[in-house]
């Protein structure tokens, strides 16, 4: 079961959030980008749930929200209002 404050767990990331993608080698461009939203995509191919990604200059991506993919949160969204 995934702990409901780890940075690992999509359902607790806000909009701008700063998102790693281990997945991704260091060279990789869509390694490290800012939290849009999460998403379902439906249907027999690639189901399941999804998170939409950006690198903050229009470019748009999505990562499996799986525990194959090793997304982390690495930083807070600086738009965002202050968390408790």
């Amino acid at each position: 079961m995934t702990d409901p404050n780890d940075d690992t767990n999509p359902k607790k990331w806000q909009f701008g959030d700063r998102i790693e993608n281990d997945a991704a080698s260091y060279n990789n461009p869509t390694r490290i980008g800012y939290f849009v939203r999460r998403a379902v995509r439906i249907g027999r191919v690639k189901a399941g749930p999804y998170v939409q990604i950006t690198d903050g200059n229009g470019s748009f991506w999505e990562c499996p929200a799986d525990r194959d993919h090793r997304l982390t949160r690495i930083e807070f969204s600086k738009l965002a209002p202050e968390r408790s």
